[in-house]
C-alpha cells in the first residue's frame, strides 16, 4: 500500500487562539503574505515545511500580542536559495499545538 508514493504532509489545526486567514497570493511567484489573528498573547514559531514535513525555513520565533499580524515568506530556503515550484506548508507552533496553511509556489 502506497509503495513508491511520496508521503504527503497534511497540517492539523490544533492551535487554539489562532485564526488563520487565506494566504495571498496563492499560488505565488516571488513571495506570499500570511495574515493571522491571535485572541491572546502567544509565543509562536513559524516554519515553512515541504510536503514531506521537512523543514525548508524557520521564518521566526516571537512573543506576539493579541490582535492582527502578518508575515511574508519570500520563497527562499534557510540557505537563501529559491524553492522549487510545488506545495509547501506554513506551520505555526505554540508549544505542542500547531496550525498550518498550504501554499503553492509557481
Amino acid at each position: 500500500e502506497g509503495q513508491g508514493l511520496t508521503p504527503v504532509f497534511e497540517p492539523k489545526n490544533t492551535l487554539s487562539g489562532l485564526i488563520l486567514l487565506p494566504p495571498v497570493p496563492n499560488p505565488f511567484g516571488d513571495s506570499v503574505s500570511c495574515r493571522f489573528e491571535l485572541t491572546e498573547m502567544a509565543d509562536l514559531s513559524v516554519e515553512v515545511l515541504n510536503m514531506e514535513g521537512k523543514l525548508v525555513r524557520r521564518l521566526w520565533t516571537a512573543s506576539l500580542a493579541a490582535g492582527s499580524h502578518e508575515l511574508v515568506w519570500d520563497g527562499k530556503t534557510t540557505a537563501g536559495g529559491r524553492v522549487l515550484a510545488g506545495q509547501y506548508v506554513i506551520m505555526f507552533r505554540k508549544g505542542e499545538q500547531t496550525a498550518g496553511v498550504r501554499v503553492v509556489k509557481m
